[in-house]
């Protein structure tokens, strides 16, 4: 691939992981922002954080541009730690809340999804 073209490729994927980091760190706000949400959900408040520092050091490795094994690393890291997430015992004090919490924060409320 040109050295241009792969450049403006990187740099797309990098704008992308800081969209994708943005969206972490707002999700991350909401469910701190939930009633007694740093104390019902601290531990994935803390896992998210722990994904969103990632992804920021995804989103620089790409910008250098390097999609090479640091970054495929960076990407791994991140989607592991998002998928510790979905791991929580649902039956400890609402572990399991978060990840739908999350999912809610993101999209409108319609009529038929409550």
């Amino acid at each position: 691939m040109e050295k241009e073209k792969y450049a403006t490729q990187a740099n797309g994927l990098s704008r992308t992981q800081l969209q994708l980091q943005e969206r972490i760190d707002k999700v991350t706000q909401r469910i701190r922002d939930l009633p007694d949400g740093e104390a019902e959900f601290g531990k994935e408040i803390n896992l998210l954080g722990a994904v969103s520092q990632v992804m920021a050091e995804a989103t620089a490795i790409l910008a250098r541009p390097d999609t090479g094994s640091k970054a495929i690393a960076a990407e791994t890291e991140a989607i592991e730690l998002l998928l510790q997430s979905r791991r929580f015992n649902p039956g400890g004090g609402g572990a399991a809340a978060p990840t739908r919490a999350a999912a809610e924060a993101e999209r409108p409320t319609t009529p038929h999804s409550a």
